[in-house]
């Protein structure tokens, strides 16, 4: 069963891990930061909660308990890349660029949207030509 704990680093400093108990033995999973101040180590402790919840095939018995904080922005911190491609940023951008509707720009639009929706193109085109992407698409 993953935990969180904290300990006093040698700076003084408070660092938080993952660990799993077992056979009278504590494992660091995963070393999550080093906080130095209290509001750090609030985000550092919730970022643990949500790596274990992840981490673990085990829903929460107080599911609300974690769900205090309702704004789902990711921040790169948290982000861990377990598989990438060539063409990730292409795909990204692609789908954004048509979901705002870029794609579909007519001459009746104004000369702001245009200009964005070119600048948009020239970006695809750029990222497409840096990582050898088919011009054919994905």
């Amino acid at each position: 069963m993953l935990r969180l704990r904290t300990t006093k680093t040698g700076s003084g400093n408070t660092a938080v891990q993952v660990i799993e108990r077992g056979g009278h033995r504590i494992k660091v999973v995963k070393h999550i930061g080093t906080a130095g101040d209290d509001t750090k180590l609030r985000e550092l402790l919730e970022k643990g909660q949500r790596y274990i919840m992840q981490a673990t095939s085990t829903p929460p018995l107080f599911p609300e308990m974690f769900n205090a904080k309702k704004d789902q922005a990711v921040s790169v911190d948290d982000l861990e890349f377990t598989n990438t491609y060539h063409s990730f940023a292409y795909e990204f951008l692609s789908y954004f660029y048509g979901l705002l509707g870029f794609g579909s720009i007519d001459n009746d639009s104004s000369e702001e949207a245009k200009l964005l929706a070119f600048q948009l193109e020239l970006l695809k085109n750029h990222i497409t030509g840096c990582l050898s992407i088919p011009s054919n698409g994905i």
